[in-house]
């Protein structure tokens, strides 16, 4: 039984109140008494640095982005930019001053061959400012630091600061180091994060990740008590906390040791942080262990109680999932659980078997440990204090003479490897500098002055509030075996949408829930095949169909379901249903279906578990993206009728009609959120709908069906029909069928666009999509994000990275070859029954055509740096990387969808970007650079929907980052899928009188369109002799001018962030409105002058060059024709393109590629030809009556993009957080 009472009685508090400030007084006096020259000055520095903010963060990008970079020029550049650019840091002293001055005038001057030399020096001071939080890791330094401390009488824990642990080699590697610290005499204590034992550790995956570790770290143990046998010098090895998501594993693997008998006599030691509350739980159950463990013989164990120095991590975390923080979130709650804490483990029967370090330089806490210890008569032997190298040495050394020994924490790097301590430099830097903590005011720090009475008062607060902390239960309330309520009605408003947070599995009711409802013994035994009813017209068809059969793709000959496929009479029928069913409430009332698709989404949430353990066996798609779907999927059923209000709400002179019936063509790899997407959309503006679900993907998308008519959508409004591909062709070729929404390949959208070209068709289509690295990019940070985005779901997803294009530095980086090779090997492969640990899985079948070739054979001057190798099963196979892969090759142009990355080099980034526009597709981009200019550079010109900058380039959210692609990866011209735009595609607006927003007082810019309109508005065009006829319709334009100009200057020309329910802390989501370029405006001798010209004036508007193509015949008499060539248009000719082509002219010139958008005033006035040639070179054509309102007009005039930048640094915002 836990116990969550307070651990400190009324009477010790009194005592403590009186007798700590006391100790805390003699520390303090002793420690400024024993502080040395050198310490002074360092103290003095850092006293200006917490006063001094910005200067803080520009050392901090100096020491972040300067060592990065392979070339002595430059990282003499780059340290030059960031002086000039941020200014010197304030707090050097004034030789490091003088010294940076000259260098920021100089440098830009400084021939490459002096370089060198100049570089060395700058390394040189920026590791001397930091040497003494970071030691060299070089032997005979190591060596001269071990004497140090020996005569010192100090005890050194080393943590090893290595390269990040990406692959089983580098975690061999750390394992490796950890042993031979262990052998060192001088070393009696080294500390190990699970992370850097395996490389593959995952929440999901628990009892293999504890069971791994475990291995690993008995090793240490087994070489520890060897040592210690042979030396007589106690070794003891810790386990140190990382991120929150660490936890919980971390105390897993400290429980299975304490529970192994075979492990009984050995000791560990294990780090918790008071910041976070679930460490108090957490250390009653392994000291109840213990104690277990103890009274069997075990030897005792060891708990360092520290208060956690993670915290902006932590923030950054929990923002962008939508979760509570895990830590607590306010200091004088971490203060007083760090007391809790420490007064639970000063027990007589808790330190028999748990022996305690105090990791803490805060001299009040160190006052309080010694006064609880005199207070309840313990050993002093039982417990010692833990202190960082180089923070405060005079306090540890006065904590020495005063109070016991120390165990120095020292981390460690060689030079060559310093990159790798900048994390825990910045983390540091952090934690030493906040205002907040007692190390940013104890650099100074004298008795009675204002901070330490300030101080005094944090530690007689926290003291006060230990009784009063709650239950050390985990912040973040999420449990998944309760189902949750959603949010209010307001809160699900467009403005305050919140998306849908993901599985925290960090947590132990999500564990449960993992065990009990994913992975139990149904998921993994062979049931009888579940026979699926073929419903048509709202009834069951008895007759016999041909079944279409689901597999399990872990085992081959495995049949989870039998689906009836729909012959052509079953596919009439159901278009009929559809078509002539009576409308009911559902149809009519707006207010009744956006309740019913909330109530849609309650049942996905309810039905969370049963929705993923069945992709899981139907596609082989991994717990974590099955649980992403989800959420998404959630996410559009509240998004898309929240986004129909906001129209409804804010343009009621529009009418928002319905298409009719809308088929829903869905793929397989997205089979839960896709499908739920485009129903839901379809649905929220009153389209009948029809589901044409992939065969692969069947039952995922059936048990998603069935929630949307539980919840109340009538079957003549949803209809689920599954077919063979050659039948499917019945449902797009039926002229009933008023609008599809696809999600496929672009083949196989070309097929049905043949078939039928004027089809009003929406997809999103295929994607070659590329992931960019600079020498300026944090390099072990991007090989984590690549392996994400390219082997995720096995390449499998739309947005998945197939093609890594490097330059030059990067490319030639040995390094950086050897942490992507080693991160790709160890990625484990195998079915989700068996072993639920598996990155890469089965694919949805037997690789075939492209993905055969790719998976099999290499193209010129490519070489395997991993080879993909088939396993048992004929659709499981390892990953493979190709390196040097061609311009302009098969693996460059081709998409695979499958396990294959190929690496390309670059000579800059110019030519990267040119490399990855070269692609006929355009869906997603990503780009790993610290580099602001590279950063521009890349918005500016990469060809694609959605950019992903230092981030993974899959895994949108809705409404945070709407997604969708440019080029060949869409046909149409909708909205991004999850973004405010998408619905509109669904409706025929039309306007009602006086539609646009008022916009009587806008000035209009001195353009020469501007300058028409002001010339246009001196006319009475009712009396103009030549063209009186267009009075009405002129007046109609000028009001549509003056609205598309409000919008484009108030909307369109605008980046939008996120609402502030969306802000992520530390990630920039940004969505953007960017031209198309050449639009043509094809105009037939009957189309209205109004209709014409607000196209035309919207595309001016815009920027874009404008083309009025006029079909021959008639043009002479035509009126409207007539004032397109007159003088009324003179100041804008120049700006306008006017030509007039027959059909067949126009044709020759949409498949040479001169256009890039085309509109016509009506589909019926489009030739079949012109619908065909259009299809083969996917130009959008544009067929709708314009409106004279503004943000719907000019849409037409742009494509969107979707930019997410993830900017922060280990938790720390950088410059950013000064930017307004």
């Amino acid at each position: 039984m836990l116990n969550f009472l307070s651990t400190l009685t009324t009477q010790e508090i009194e005592e403590l109140k009186t007798c700590v400030p006391k100790l805390a007084e003699g520390i303090q006096n002793t420690a400024n008494h024993k502080i040395r020259w050198d310490e002074r000055l360092r103290a003095e520095e850092y006293a200006r640095m917490v006063q001094d903010p910005h200067s803080r963060v520009v050392f901090m990008v100096l020491a972040d982005q300067v060592f990065r970079l392979s070339k002595d020029s430059a990282i003499l550049q780059k340290f030059t930019h960031i002086l000039n650019t941020h200014g010197i840091p304030s707090f050097f002293g004034s030789f490091d001053q003088l010294m940076l001055k000259a260098l920021k005038i100089f440098g830009p001057l400084v021939p490459s061959f002096l370089s060198p030399p100049i570089v060395w020096s700058i390394l040189a001071i920026m590791r001397h400012k930091t040497k003494n939080v970071i030691l060299p890791g070089e032997e005979e330094q190591l060596k001269s630091y071990f004497k140090t401390c020996k005569k010192e009488n100090l005890k050194v824990n080393i943590n090893h600061l290595g390269d990040m642990v990406l692959g089983e080699n580098e975690a061999t590697k750390h394992l490796e180091y950890y042993l031979r610290l262990l052998h060192n005499p001088s070393v009696s204590c080294i500390s190990v994060k699970i992370s850097t034992l395996y490389s593959q550790a995952d929440n999901v995956a628990t009892e293999h990740t504890v069971s791994t570790v475990l291995e690993r770290l008995t090793k240490l143990l087994c070489a520890a008590k060897k040592e210690e046998q042979i030396s007589g010098v106690p070794k003891l090895v810790y386990l140190d906390m990382e991120e929150y998501k660490g936890l919980m594993l971390t105390v897993d693997v400290f429980k299975r040791f304490l529970t192994n008998p075979d492990l009984n006599h050995f000791s560990l030691g294990v780090a918790l942080q008071a910041y976070i509350p679930d460490s108090f739980s957490y250390q009653q159950e392994i000291t109840s262990l213990a104690k277990l463990r103890l009274s069997k013989g075990g030897a005792p164990i060891r708990i360092r109680i520290v208060k956690g120095a993670n915290m902006e991590m932590e923030k950054c975390i929990a923002s962008l999932n939508g979760w509570e923080q895990a830590p607590y979130a306010t200091k004088i709650e971490t203060d007083a659980n760090f007391k809790r804490m420490v007064s639970y483990a000063f027990q007589h029967e808790n330190l028999k078997a748990v022996k305690i370090g105090i990791g803490s330089h805060n001299i009040f806490e160190i006052g309080f440990s010694k006064a609880l210890q005199s207070i309840r008569k313990l050993d002093p032997a039982d417990f010692d204090f833990e202190m960082l190298e180089g923070i405060a040495n005079h306090t540890r050394r006065s904590v020495q003479k005063l109070l016991g020994p120390v165990l120095t924490y020292s981390p460690v790097t060689n030079k060559e490897e310093f990159l790798n301590a900048i994390a825990y430099l910045v983390r540091r830097l952090m934690e030493n500098t906040d205002k907040k903590n007692f190390l940013s005011h104890s650099f100074n720090l004298n008795v009675e002055d204002d901070a330490w009475n300030e101080e005094s008062e944090k530690f007689l607060c926290s003291l006060d509030h230990v009784p009063n902390l709650p239950p050390p239960f985990p912040r973040h309330i999420q449990d998944r075996t309760v189902n949750q309520c959603f949010l209010s009605e307001k809160i699900n408003s467009i403005e305050n949408f919140t998306p849908d947070s993901p599985t925290n599995f960090s947590l132990p009711a999500n564990q449960v829930w993992l065990k009990n409802e994913l992975f139990n013994d149904n998921y993994r035994k062979e049931n009888v095949p579940e026979l699926i009813p073929l419903k048509i017209s709202g009834k069951n068809v008895i007759e016999k169909r041909h079944l279409l059969l689901c597999h399990d793709l872990s085992h081959e000959d495995r049949v989870i379901a039998k689906f009836p496929a729909a012959n052509s009479e079953d596919i009439t029928s159901a278009i009929r249903f559809s078509y002539e069913s009576e409308l009911t409430k559902w149809d009519k009332d707006e207010n009744f279906r956006r309740k019913i698709l909330e109530t849609v989404a309650m049942e996905i949430q309810k039905n969370r578990a049963s929705l993923i353990t069945c992709a899981m066996r139907n596609v082989a798609k991994g717990v974590a993206d099955l649980d992403a779907e989800v959420s998404e999927a959630i996410d559009f059923a509240r998004y898309y009728p929240s986004a129909l209000k906001y129209f409804h709400d804010h343009y009621p002179n529009i009418r928002f009609k319905k298409k009719g019936i809308v088929l829903v063509i869905s793929p397989w790899n997205f089979p839960i959120a896709i499908p739920t997407g485009g129903v839901v959309a379809a649905l929220a503006t009153g389209n009948r709908v029809i589901i044409k679900p992939s065969p692969y993907s069947l039952l995922s998308t059936w048990e998603v069906i069935k929630l949307f008519w539980k919840a109340g959508v009538p079957a003549s409004s949803l209809q689920f029909v599954p077919c063979e591909d050659k039948d499917a062709r019945l449902l797009t070729q039926n002229s009933m069928i008023d609008q599809a929404i696809f999600t496929g390949s672009a083949r196989t959208a070309d097929k049905i666009l043949a078939d039928r070209p004027n089809l009003e068709f929406y997809g999103e289509t295929s994607g070659k999509n590329i992931f960019i690295i600079t020498d300026t990019a944090d390099k072990e940070l991007a090989v984590k994000h690549l392996i994400e985005s390219s082997f995720g779901y096995n390449g499998q997803k739309c947005s998945a990275a197939s093609i890594a294009i490097l330059t030059k530095e990067v490319f030639s980086d040995p390094k950086f070859k050897r942490q992507l090779k080693d991160a790709v090997e160890s990625l484990p492969v195998g079915g989700l029954q068996s072993q639920p640990e598996s990155k890469i899985t089965p694919l949805i079948t037997s690789p075939k055509k492209e993905l055969l070739r790719a998976l099999t054979e290499l193209e010129s001057e490519e070489k395997w740096l991993v080879k993909p190798e088939k396993y048992k099963l004929n659709n499981l196979w390892s990953p493979g990387v190709k390196w040097n892969v061609q311009p302009g090759s098969f693996t460059h142009l081709n998409e695979f969808f499958g396990p294959v990355l190929g690496v390309m080099k670059a000579n800059d980034l110019k030519h990267a970007c040119q490399l990855a526009n070269q692609s006929e597709y355009g869906l997603t981009a990503g780009l790993e650079s610290l580099d602001d200019g590279e950063i521009n550079y890349f918005l500016e010109i990469v060809q694609a929907g959605n950019l992903y900058i230092n981030n993974k380039t899959t895994g949108a959210i809705v409404g945070r980052q709407p997604f969708g692609g440019v080029k060949n990866s869409r046909r149409g011209t909708g909205g991004k899928a999850g973004g405010i735009n998408y619905i509109l595609q669904l409706m025929n607006l039309e306007e009602k009188e006086s539609s646009s927003q008022a916009t009587d007082s806008l000035s209009l810019p001195s353009s020469p369109l501007g300058q028409l309109i002001a010339s246009w508005l001196k006319i009475d065009w009712a009396i103009e002799k030549s063209f009186s006829e267009f009075a009405g319709e002129i007046q109609r334009i000028l009001q549509g001018v003056k609205s598309c100009y409000y919008q484009y200057m108030n909307y369109f020309s605008k980046e939008h962030s996120s609402s502030k329910s969306q802000k992520v802390m530390g990630q920039k989501n940004i969505f953007r409105y960017r031209k198309v370029g050449e639009y043509t405006i094809r105009v037939c001798p009957e189309d209205p002058l109004s209709d014409i010209l607000l196209r035309l004036f919207a595309g001016l508007i815009a920027g874009n060059k404008m083309s009025i193509n006029i079909r021959p015949g008639h043009t002479v008499k035509n009126k409207t024709i007539c004032f397109l060539k007159s003088h009324f248009l003179q100041p804008i000719k120049s700006n306008v393109s006017l030509k007039f082509d027959n059909d067949e002219k126009l044709r020759s010139n949409i498949l040479k590629n001169q256009i890039k958008r085309l509109a016509y005033i009506h589909p019926q006035k489009i030739p079949d030809k012109v619908y065909k040639a259009a299809i083969q070179v996917n130009l959008p054509i544009i067929c709708t009556k314009p409106l004279v309102e503004g943000r719907f007009l000019m849409l037409e005039q742009f494509n969107e993009q979707c930019i997410t930048y993830t900017y922060h640094r280990y938790g720390n915002h950088g410059l950013k957080q000064f930017e307004k």
